[in-house]
């Protein structure tokens, strides 16, 4: 292999491969915006496996079993995830390599590890999150560059880690709230 891989041992398929899972009934794929949609509730884990495209959740449902990625974008650029909503997994949002996402207006609620987290991946935004009762709410590992605007932190163990061998800060109180 020449790329980090993930080896996932399952009773039961448990992930969704984006975009070529999004098919009735689980989505609707529109190739000409790179836009795909869901129309249902997911009880598998969601791996981004193109660059350069759209996955709305459309207010839909992603629910875990305590364990995986909700939705998993590695080595990824320029992906939208919207509108999703994430429940009952170790990592919510995973991005590990992926530079220049946004993830905009989704929820992350109880992950037993965080609810978004971000490993050596820069320039991303994360605009309009809630990520709510986790163990991490948002946790930025070995990444710069990164945006984060108006996301609510509430009732997390720990509302914000960073970690890296340089950390240079700047926040602006209006856009990083924790309650």
């Amino acid at each position: 292999l020449t790329q980090p891989h993930h080896v996932w041992f399952q009773e039961i398929k448990g992930t969704v491969f984006i975009p070529q899972d999004c098919t009735p009934p689980i989505g609707i794929w529109d190739a000409s915006s790179s836009v795909c949609t869901l129309t249902q509730n997911l009880n598998e884990n969601v791996e981004i496996r193109m660059n350069n495209f759209t996955l709305d959740c459309n207010g839909h449902l992603i629910k875990g079993r305590n364990t995986g990625y909700g939705i998993n974008l590695e080595s990824k650029t320029n992906v939208v995830v919207k509108n999703c909503n994430l429940s009952d997994f170790s990592y919510g949002f995973y991005l590990w390599g992926s530079n220049d996402n946004i993830l905009l207006n989704n929820t992350s609620i109880l992950n037993n590890a965080s609810g978004i987290s971000l490993y050596f991946s820069n320039g991303n935004s994360l605009i309009n999150n809630f990520v709510l009762d986790n163990q991490r709410g948002v946790c930025i590992e070995y990444s710069h560059g990164n945006i984060l605007k108006n996301n609510i932190m509430s009732n997390n163990r720990y509302n914000f880690k960073l970690y890296g061998e340089k950390i240079f800060i700047l926040i602006t109180i209006l856009t990083l709230r924790t309650l």
